[in-house]
């Protein structure tokens, strides 16, 4: 609605629902026989929430936008006699079946943005921020085999005392969009409390001498970083270009746990994606080959497992993809991935190794894929 002379408001709000069933099996032949290997206990999860929204323009150049949001969400996990029997065979004192989770949650948030023109905006953003515990961080057990680390192997236990993790985000930044391409930059910083973080290593064994890992909330942490980007319609600027389109984004975070001055394993290292691309103006085909860097990881906190992290190095890929529109609602796409067969450990998978790869455990099956093929057709009716 218009609020008169140089403002206007536009007031939003909504609602969510929703509810899920989780449950898995998982069985592991032990000497010719199927062993039930449950993972988490079966649980029932039940979300509502509801937001409101007013966009205030000002002078058709200023716009704030204040939001609040509830959110309520109540975990009842349902224990199977598989699940228990499991409990009781690992005879760790004081594990007990999870209990019923219920959390209600209230978030504001806040935007005040300036657009000079319609192609450009300076923003800065305050978001309060709530993240609760899964069902399977609730309730989670899995032994996983010898390693490097222990010869007996580790286990990953549940934690059902987990708390919402809560968060404090600022963010500011600059977005430009024309015919020309587009830019945008940014730089954020978000304080955490209770800050959730699975694969915690323990530091005790269970009666096997297994080493014992879990979810945990980490006190008090904090992410920083900076990302920029853009893409270049190169036909824009020269005629004879027409389709060609060029583009690079970079990003690094930094994570700290302020709670035991260390490092956050989470965090990714700084990547930076860069491509050369073409599209048929009149949308049937096109390629784009896309090269991703990503940097050696150095930022460890080895407390969390049995032994040293092993540190990926920095490493460099170069996919090709291309599609044909044979028709408008039939799309084919293929693409030739790791061009280069480089040999490379996504630290994504490597800092698992506080449960799976046993820290420094790190083998040829736990590189990344080398070169691969795919192929795909896309029909919209």
């Amino acid at each position: 609605f218009n609020g008169g002379g140089a403002f206007r408001h536009l007031f939003m709000s909504g609602l969510d629902l929703s509810s899920e069933e989780s449950l898995n099996k998982f069985e592991r032949i032990s000497n010719g026989t199927p062993v039930d290997r449950i993972s988490f206990a079966p649980s029932d999860t039940y979300r509502a929430g509801i937001f409101f929204q007013d966009e205030v323009t000002i002078h058709e150049k200023w716009f704030v936008t204040p939001g609040l949001r509830f959110d309520w969400q109540r975990i009842e996990p349902n224990p199977t006699q598989g699940y228990l029997d499991r409990i009781e065979d690992f005879g760790i004192s004081g594990m007990a079946p999870p209990e019923d989770y219920d959390n209600l949650a209230i978030s504001p948030r806040l935007t005040v943005a300036w657009k000079p023109r319609d192609t450009m905006q300076v923003y800065a953003n305050y978001a309060h921020g709530v993240r609760n515990p899964t069902a399977e961080e609730l309730s989670m057990i899995f032994d996983h085999p010898p390693d490097n680390g222990n010869p007996e192997g580790s286990m990953t236990v549940p934690n059902p005392d987990l708390e919402e993790e809560q968060s404090n985000a600022f963010e500011i930044g600059f977005k430009s969009e024309n015919e020309g391409g587009r830019f945008q930059s940014s730089v954020f910083y978000t304080r955490y409390k209770n800050f959730i973080e699975n694969g915690v290593f323990t530091g005790e064994v269970d009666s096997d001498g297994r080493d014992i890992v879990t979810t945990m909330n980490r006190g008090k942490a904090e992410i920083y970083g900076f990302e920029i980007g853009g893409m270049l319609n190169a036909g824009h600027w020269w005629t004879a270009a027409e389709g060609w389109s060029v583009g690079l984004t970079t990003g690094k975070s930094v994570g700290i746990n302020r709670t035991d001055d260390t490092w956050l394993n989470s965090i990714e290292p700084w990547k930076t994606v860069a491509f050369i691309g073409y599209d048929d103006p009149g949308g049937k085909f096109g390629a784009r080959l896309t090269g991703i860097y990503t940097d050696e990881v150095t930022r460890v906190d080895d407390t969390t497992t049995q032994t040293e992290f092993y540190r990926p190095p920095a490493w460099f890929t170069l996919d090709l993809g291309a599609y044909w529109r044979p028709q408008e609602t039939l799309t084919i796409n293929v693409g030739l991935n790791n061009i280069f067969d480089e040999k490379y450990w996504a630290w994504g998978s490597v800092r698992r190794g506080n449960g799976h790869l046993g820290g420094n455990a790190v083998t040829e099956r736990t590189t990344a894929p080398g070169r691969n093929f795919s192929i795909s057709l896309t029909k919209t009716f």
